[in-house]
């Protein structure tokens, strides 16, 4: 079965009075990590340099990058603060005992993305397949021997792929967040994947390596190469690591594996739109990979806002990415627009792409920001651009009212939504174009929660009543659709440090 990006969309809007989720046995709720039985483990060291390039300028990846080669300290560090354990805390009702905060975040703190790499011999690590286990904190081999050449093929031969020593392969089980969200949790694949790049991209940049993230592929390939079931687990992008790598070997069809894994719940439940949809933004081979890929332009489509005062300020990015926490409250007082401009600045700078993955349009919900009165804003590349003027007590009710009446919205200073026109996206790339929209607002708002962390502001991604967002922007009645929302503002305990 398949269905369309479009009818996937409609099928998943949160209304008034229909809001959709899963069952949330607390005696079925998954495991938040993929851990292979029986392989063995090859840990992290962690006694790595520092990332201490400042945030702002590895987000934005300003600057050129120096080196090539990735050494296999390098893949730890890019695999730790992507997608690792940074934290435990002891919560005997959780599955194993205790909660893990890993280094991005994650909805409903499910943690369903994963990630695998393919790699040519690196200085400190063979060649192979390998699974990151976040649990454990290190790498288990899948397949030894160098495994890019299908990787290569299923990009069609694009130039970064066939040119990286090393491919990070990023997934989603849906399981572990449909377990929650339900069908809807095929929308936080592409969110929940999106913020875990943009930590990779960073950690990347602050290496001094290029990366190049690659959405077209052929689904089947890649997924059979990481031997995964898409029923259960998809392969959503490729990260493409370094440059000048050898020329990949020749090699058979890769077999199944037939690894046994933990289980991750006593039942999965079944939500067939997932794989349905899936199905219906796959690509089936190298051809219509370069079709779809001729519809981009290989750069995102954002542009630089303004820059208020600078960069190079603020936190490290290892000491942002360690320090960010999804914001649980706001402390409702005002923002500078310089401030929302640096966010800004580091959210839209362009990614480097296989096609062009960009945040959309970007549209503001304004409540307390000092130099831009409250009302709705639309970010017009290096302007802001006032839509309306509110009554500031109007606006922030209205932006708790689009977030499912989440406080967060109206004590923020400021509610960031990405959009994008779905006729004008899937007229142009398809349905594939839909998976493409998701991510590029996703790595965009990973940018903006990580960059309010290095400037002592918090936020938070929020869901939201789709129709009731495009409706606070007077663009009802559009083809106009939420890709990702986000609150940005002063956390209430940074006025507990004043």
């Amino acid at each position: 079965m398949t269905l369309s990006a479009r009818d996937f969309h409609n099928l998943t809007k949160h209304r008034r009075g229909r809001r959709l989720g899963g069952r949330m046995d607390p005696a079925n709720r998954p495991l938040p990590f993929k851990v292979y039985s029986g392989l063995e483990l090859l840990p992290f060291d962690r006694m790595w340099d520092s990332l201490d390039e400042p945030a702002t300028e590895a987000l934005a990846g300003r600057g050129p990058v120096g080196r090539s080669r990735p050494a296999r300290a390098d893949v730890e560090r890019i695999c730790h603060f992507s997608n690792g354990v940074l934290r435990w805390r002891e919560v005997p009702w959780l599955p194993g005992g205790r909660m893990a905060f890993r280094a991005a975040p994650c909805t409903g703190a499910l943690y369903h993305i994963e990630l695998y790499l393919a790699c040519a011999a690196l200085e400190g690590l063979p060649a192979g397949l390998y699974h990151f286990c976040a649990r454990d904190s290190g790498f288990r081999r899948l397949r030894p021997g160098d495994w890019r050449a299908p990787l290569v093929e299923a990009a069609a031969n694009e130039p970064a792929v066939a040119d990286a020593p090393a491919v990070l392969v990023v997934t989603s089980t849906f399981w572990r967040n449909a377990w929650k969200y339900g069908s809807r949790a095929y929308r936080h694949t592409y969110w929940d994947g999106g913020v875990v790049i943009a930590n990779a991209l960073a950690a990347t940049h602050a290496l001094d390596l290029p990366a190049t993230v690659v959405i077209g592929f052929v689904d089947a390939e890649v997924n059979r190469l990481i031997d995964v079931d898409p029923e259960a687990e998809v392969a959503i992008a490729m990260i493409a690591l370094g440059s000048g790598g050898p020329a990949p070997p020749a090699l058979p069809a890769p077999k199944g594996l037939g690894l046994p894994t933990e289980p991750l719940s006593p039942f999965e439940e079944p939500f067939p739109v997932i794989p349905a949809a899936h199905a219906g933004t796959s690509l089936g081979d190298a051809g219509q990979v370069l079709a779809w890929r001729s519809t981009g332009d290989a750069t995102s489509l954002a542009g630089s806002v303004r820059s208020s005062r600078g960069h190079g300020g603020g936190r490290s990015l290892e000491g942002a990415i360690i320090g960010r926490r999804s914001t649980r409250r706001f402390a409702m007082t005002p923002i500078t627009e310089a401030e929302l401009i640096d966010l800004l600045d580091c959210a839209l700078a362009p990614v480097r792409s296989d096609t062009g993955i960009g945040p959309g349009t970007v549209h503001l919900a304004v409540n307390g920001i000092v130099g831009l009165d409250p009302g709705t804003y639309r970010v017009d590349g290096d302007r802001i651009t006032l839509i309306r003027r509110w009554p500031e007590a109007d606006i922030r009710a209205s932006a708790m009212q689009m977030s499912l009446g989440q406080e967060l919205a109206a004590d923020a200073a400021a509610n960031v939504c990405f959009l994008a026109d779905l006729d004008s996206v899937l007229g142009r790339m398809g349905d594939r174009g839909w998976r493409a929209a998701h991510m590029g607002a996703a790595i965009a708002a990973g940018r903006l929660e990580v960059a309010a962390q290095a400037l002592g502001l918090g936020a938070t991604g929020l869901t939201f009543f789709d129709d009731e967002v495009t409706e606070l922007f007077d663009l009802e009645g559009t083809s106009t659709a939420v890709t990702y929302l986000a609150a940005v503002g002063a956390p209430a305990l940074r006025l507990a440090r004043i």
